[in-house]
């Protein structure tokens, strides 16, 4: 692939957002047997901005309920997108997006383990995108920001009501950057293509396993095997 994907090697998926309608408000809600949805979108200023507004929660543990499985399995997401964009007089336009997903889960059954877990990503990227020379020369600006985190917990008990393992898995990463990209249509064979690429990324893994009998009193019981971890690495990434 081109430099401007990086370091990919196998493949490059790329996502675009949908464009709003400013000829007024309009708005769609769906509903199915696991989620619903509501869009809202209309533009202001004259038709030269736009705005759109989307949300969708989903009830995957509720549909469960009317099968025949017994166990307490209880699945839910959700996920929120907003956006804003205005074309500039001289032409070009900026826009803001704002994305918030997540989800939980939870497994609870006798003599099994327990599973307790959920989920969350947060993004914010503000675009500027010009077009100049008669629209031979096109540059894009992105500027970006990005929170994940994970949450996970699992346990285990004998017949005996002594617990034999647990595991606390808490991860995290965030990351800013910005992103600038040129293009130049110099002849209509031949494109020059230039930019630039920067990041910061911090992380944190908070990892604890006990595989052993405690008493129903916290203490440790027997011959226990434990593992704890806790790192927090970071990067500075420079792209041309």
């Amino acid at each position: 692939f081109s430099a401007e994907y990086g370091d990919r090697l196998t493949g490059v998926f790329t996502l675009k957002t949908s464009d709003p309608r400013t000829d007024g408000v309009h708005g769609s809600v769906g509903v199915s047997a696991m989620n619903a949805r509501a869009t809202m979108q209309g533009g202001f200023a004259g038709g030269k901005g736009g705005w759109l507004v989307s949300a969708r929660p989903g009830y995957l543990d509720v549909a469960l309920k009317f099968t025949e499985i017994a166990d307490s399995i209880q699945p839910r997401y959700y996920d929120v997108f907003a956006k804003a964009q205005y074309d500039l007089p001289r032409g070009g336009r900026i826009a803001m997006h704002v994305l918030r997903a997540g989800d939980s889960f939870r497994f609870l059954k006798k003599d099994e383990p327990n599973i307790f877990s959920s989920y969350g990503s947060s993004y914010g990227w503000l675009t500027w995108d010009n077009e100049m020379v008669g629209g031979r020369l096109r540059m894009q600006t992105v500027m970006s920001a990005g929170a994940l985190a994970w949450q996970r917990h699992g346990e285990n008990y004998s017949t005996a009501g002594a617990q034999t393992a647990e595991i606390d898995d808490s991860r995290s990463l965030d990351r800013v950057g910005v992103r600038q990209d040129w293009t130049f249509d110099a002849t209509p064979r031949l494109m020059f293509k230039w930019g630039v690429d920067a990041k910061r990324e911090t992380a944190a893994y908070d990892y604890y396993r006990l595989l052993g009998a405690r008493q129903a009193d916290g203490t440790r019981a027997g011959r226990n095997d434990s593992v704890s971890t806790q790192v927090a690495p970071r990067a500075d990434k420079l792209a041309l």
